[in-house]
């Protein structure tokens, strides 16, 4: 028996290797029931990566002589309010003055300016040729700020421009002096907007205000006191921690749907036990008799929501699941219909930022699109309405299609016939045939098939199964991870070795354990219809007849990777095995350097010659892709690297080099004993610290490369690279 496992082994993180000590793998053995061997990679997070958002680069702007003394509002101010448009409950708050001059629908089907300070001139260009009495402007970095100056906009009839911390950048300074506002108003403190910045401004004009209420909660709590008129709705969106990805949609929202509907804006702490006292003052200061809550429940809880109820206020939700219907139903609180939905990615948020501040000055909504099309319900809802869309962002991130209101379901079989032509030139380049499955586990959710429901011989990739059914008897109490398997090793051992460095005795251990009986009804009832095992008997998995098509893997990844075919702790484990594995010649090896990916591999002999097969989820920039590929005919490893190029470009981006890995992907721990069989006799010592390549594994001990020789060490002696 063996001891167990310490996950440092296969889950401890591996630093990222510079390009300049990057080898070409070592060449290894011919591939024959066990994978030859793939060098490692970098460690991938089980988590999305952090997208990229562009950061702008201003131009500073020469300073003009000091201002007069400071006019900042806060939260408290007693300052006499001026004269407002219509009726104020209370006539005692300080209000902003409204501009005379109404926006007009500015007619670009995109804004993809060098910067989000360009973007937001060329709206305010688009929207006000005639010029505007009051602008307002807030911070080009700090969303808040801009997004609550969004939500007053359209009630002032301003438009809103970005400026940078210290500097405003020419292209906002020059489009200032066209507007000839006779106010300016910043929005947020001085840390945001320096004093510096208010200096300049009052080059163009004297009459500078600061709606500055101390936080982000409170400079959006002062903004919307500072409404000119009294307002019956408020939509309302929030986070306990300003800055979640869920708040910065929703309040983008938010503010669109104020503006367009005449309401006001608030950002709250939505997962409080209770509505606080100031967010209930506030909203009473302006009249509120409606808070229409833009997000789900993770944003603003239920118990938020019955304490505004409890507040006096009436409480209704726009909460659909995703950001895009989110949109639809703000959208559909408006009483006159858009001309233009200014859509943005929900994964880059400055151009979120944008979006919101071109809605807010011109009274139109936000809307959120897919790198390839917009969504159905989106799209119908433009189309039936006649109006149009303002891409917020570049081809990088929203395609051409989405200018034009292409719907998804519109677009999909031409992405579909791409990917399909480009796979048949693949297979005329390299030979064989081609199984593909490819399931995109965000934006769309596309799914695309080339012979994915044709079952055929899974390889190691069948290992994946063996693994969830083990460590689904351990979910529901049925084994332990330290549960004894006919081999002598632990269960959890077992479960590492069979991913980590594709064990066949491991699988056969675990397979003879749980039965196939007992496997396939696991199987079938998980709903992966097209996967069985074989006729296994007491005999070994691999020949027996085990069947799975690429459907059913890119079904398992995506289950996987949603919890919801293991336990948090143990869905968290299978995939860092996923993403630990050493064999990385395939998959991992065809997408780019740094991206996340969790994969298994497989490869065996068939009467076709050498079967290769790979199935990984992918964090790409734009898109989680899951991708499943088997090719028969005795074809290289090049062709399933060329699969994961096409799949990866057609998602999330054309790349240049993909990522190489070293042969060596792991060391010794300490000076270590090899030898000359899985248990055998002693050979030798390797010095700790000494890099090795993996090439095949018996249970605990690994059959590595070591001085040309190929012998045998115990996994626990070794760690990744």
């Amino acid at each position: 028996m063996t001891g167990l496992l310490t996950l440092s082994l296969l889950l401890a993180p591996i630093p990222a290797i510079a390009d300049e000590e990057l080898v070409d793998p070592t060449p290894a053995p011919v591939e024959t029931a066990t994978p030859t061997p793939s060098p490692t990679a970098p460690d991938p997070s089980p988590t999305d990566p952090p997208p990229e958002t562009p950061s702008p680069t201003p131009t500073p702007v020469t300073p003009p002589p000091e201002p007069p003394p400071d006019e900042t509002l806060d939260e408290t101010s007693d300052e006499a309010a001026p004269e407002a448009d219509g009726p104020v409950v209370d006539p005692t708050r300080p209000v902003l003055p409204v501009s005379p001059i109404e926006p007009i629908e500015p007619g670009a089907s995109r804004y993809a300016q060098a910067s989000a300070y360009d973007r937001a001139v060329a709206v305010s260009r688009a929207a006000y040729p005639a010029g505007a009495r009051v602008a307002l402007v807030a911070s080009g970095t700090t969303f808040w700020d801009a997004v609550a100056a969004a939500g007053i906009a359209g009630a002032l009839n301003a438009p809103v421009l970005l400026v940078a911390a210290a500097n405003v950048p020419a292209a906002v300074a020059a489009e200032l002096s066209r507007l000839a506002p006779t106010t300016i108003v910043i929005v947020g403190s001085p840390a945001t907007v320096s004093a510096g910045v208010e200096t300049q401004l009052r080059s163009i004009t004297a009459d500078v205000r600061r709606v500055d209420g101390g936080s982000d909660y409170g400079t959006s709590r002062l903004a919307l006191t500072m409404l000119p008129t009294d307002v019956d709705a408020v939509y309302l969106a929030g986070s306990s921690v300003v800055g979640g990805p869920a708040s910065v949609v929703d309040i983008a929202l938010a503010a669109g749907t104020a503006s367009g509907t005449g309401g006001g804006v608030l950002l709250v702490d939505g997962t409080a036990p209770a509505v606080d006292p100031d967010t209930v003052a506030a909203l009473t200061r302006v009249g509120a008799a409606n808070v229409i809550i833009i997000g789900a429940t993770n944003t603003v809880t239920t118990q938020y929501e019955q304490s505004l109820a409890a507040a006096g206020f009436a409480v209704r939700r726009a909460g659909h699941a995703t950001p895009d219907r989110r949109a639809v139903q703000a959208a559909g609180l408006r009483a006159v219909p858009p001309q233009r939905m200014f859509v943005a990615h929900t994964a880059v948020m400055t151009d979120i930022m944008v979006a919101a501040v071109a809605a807010g000055g011109t009274e139109q909504p936000v809307g959120y699109a897919y790198y390839a099309c917009v969504p159905d319900t989106t799209s119908a809802y433009l189309a039936g309405h006649g109006a149009k869309v303002a891409a917020v962002g570049g081809t990088s991130w929203l395609a051409p299609p989405v200018e034009s209101n292409g719907s998804c379901s519109g677009e999909k079989p031409k992405r579909d016939a791409l990917l399909t032509d480009a796979i048949r030139r693949i297979a005329s380049q390299y030979g064989g045939i081609y199984y593909v499955s490819v399931r995109e586990l965000s934006g769309a959710a596309e799914i695309y098939s080339f012979n994915a429901s044709t079952q055929v011989e899974p390889a190691s990739m069948m290992k994946l199964y063996a693994a969830w059914a083990a460590l689904a008897h351990v979910d529901v109490g049925l084994a332990s991870y330290y549960k004894v398997l006919p081999g002598g090793m632990y269960l959890i051992d077992c479960v590492a070795v069979m991913i980590h460095a594709s064990d066949n005795e491991c699988h056969n251990d675990i397979v003879h354990w749980i039965g196939t009986t007992g496997l396939n009804r696991m199987i079938r009832e998980a709903g992966f219809t097209g996967t069985s095992y074989g006729n296994v008997g007491s005999g070994p998995v691999l020949y027996a007849g085990n069947r799975t098509t690429t459907h059913d893997l890119t079904r398992f990844a995506q289950r996987l990777r949603a919890g919801a075919l293991l336990s948090p702790a143990n869905t968290n484990l299978l995939l860092g095995l996923m993403g630990k594995q050493v064999f990385r010649s395939r998959l991992a090896s065809g997408i780019p350097p740094g991206v996340g990916q969790q994969s298994k591999p497989g490869s065996l002999w068939i009467g076709s010659g050498l079967l290769q097969a790979d199935t990984g989820i992918i964090y790409g920039k734009r898109s989680v892709v899951a991708l499943s590929m088997v090719v028969t005919g005795g074809v290289d490893r090049a062709a399933l690297r060329a699969i994961a190029r096409l799949v990866y470009s057609h998602y999330n981006g054309s790349f240049g080099a993909a990522a190489v890995y070293p042969a060596q992907q792991m060391a010794t721990k300490y000076a270590t004993t090899m030898r000359a069989s899985p248990g055998g006799r002693a050979v030798g010592t390797i010095p700790g610290g000494a890099m090795l390549e993996v090439t095949d594994a018996h249970r605990k001990w690994y059959k590595v490369w070591w001085r040309g020789a190929l012998v045998w060490v115990d996994f626990r002696s070794l760690r990744d690279r």
